[in-house]
């Protein structure tokens, strides 16, 4: 007891020391992160100016834009209305019977699941033997057991041995005969199915083995 308030003194002192040590941590990392944020900005405005000197030669006269108004609006506070409380309405919360009328609640149970792993697999399959291929080479492969939805489920894949590519400016017609016989006909824009590196990658592997 007769040392205790050195070694509070000593420990305060440590404590000191700690703060000082990460207090100069901190500002060495706000002072480099600072000059990172310089430092894009500088490269931004230097691509601002390369691309302006880059067109500086080019015709501008067919372009065009737009205002949505020549002024600002300005609203004063005092011309706003005043509050008004809304009006209270009554609640009946007494039990009603049951409706006569019958609904068909079939509608609820005949959701279809696609499972996107056997999505996957077909793309991979098709991919095996070419480098790319359409979304209309993969259902003409497999075609689709759940309709649309399969068509569908095909456009949102996310694999890393894969990439979708999406073609806005062509379109083109995907048909395939459905499980009671019909023939279905869809025209969507252009997809491509991309084999990544390391799609190739395990591809090499799976010949290997």
């Amino acid at each position: 007891m007769n040392r205790v308030q050195y070694d509070w003194l000593e420990a305060a002192g440590r404590t000191q020391a700690t703060v000082r040590l990460l207090s100069e941590q901190l500002r060495r990392f706000l002072d480099d992160q600072a000059w990172l944020e310089n430092r894009r900005v500088m490269d931004v405005l230097r691509s601002i100016e390369a691309r302006a000197l880059a067109l500086r030669d080019v015709d501008t006269s067919r372009v065009r834009t737009s205002l949505d108004d020549t002024r600002v609006e300005v609203v004063l506070p005092m011309e706003r209305p005043l509050y008004q409380p809304r009006a209270r309405h009554a609640v009946n919360s007494t039990s009603t019977a049951d409706p006569v009328v019958d609904v068909d609640m079939s509608a609820l149970f005949q959701q279809v699941y696609v499972d996107p792993t056997r999505l996957v697999a077909a793309v991979r399959d098709v991919l095996r033997g070419a480098s790319q291929a359409s979304l209309r080479d993969i259902i003409g492969a497999h075609p689709p057991t759940d309709g649309l939805a399969e068509l569908v489920g095909y456009l949102s894949l996310n694999d890393a041995s894969f990439e979708v590519v999406f073609n806005e400016s062509r379109r083109e017609s995907i048909t395939w005969t459905d499980s009671e016989g019909n023939r279905r006909t869809v025209t969507a824009p252009s997809v491509t199915f991309v084999r990544t590196r390391e799609g190739r990658a395990n591809e090499r592997a799976g010949h290997t083995e």
